[in-house]
């Protein structure tokens, strides 16, 4: 750091400002898609999100379904089925569906369909798959 010298006839001072990003909230996935029993037609699925930036801060995903009957369609479209936000403080960690809101009819079951999940946020996309054939 320099000492300012105020010199008589020359009282400029020359500052630079240089802009600080404000700290954010930054989330990760620190677990794969889990599923859960919820009735004997549905299930229910969740991940689990870590803050692991600096401030609190709210983490929003949306939850989506598709399904693959194997003849004649294919893969269907993905279904937006919920949205789970919650606000974590750094370094805490939440559990997103496990207030079963993230829930699929359990098609699988009957091996005739393949069937597939999604979480899409801050953290990016993460997906689980399940058919009973290849």
């Amino acid at each position: 750091m320099q000492d300012i010298a105020l010199v008589e006839g020359n009282n400029e001072l020359n500052v630079a400002l240089v802009p600080i990003a404000p700290p954010i909230a930054e989330f990760a996935y620190v677990s794969e898609i889990k599923r859960g029993y919820y009735s004997y037609s549905y299930d229910y699925f969740t991940v689990d999100v870590q803050n692991t930036g600096s401030v609190a801060g709210t983490c929003t995903l949306e939850f989506y379904t598709r399904v693959n009957q194997r003849v004649p369609q294919g893969w269907t479209d993905w279904v937006l089925r919920a949205t789970v936000s919650h606000t974590l403080q750094p370094g805490e960690m939440r559990t997103f569906g496990d207030g079963k809101e993230c829930l699929m009819r359990a098609y699988f079951r009957n091996n005739v369909v393949r069937m597939s999940v999604k979480f899409v946020g801050e953290p990016g996309e993460i997906v689980w798959e399940h058919g009973a054939w290849a």
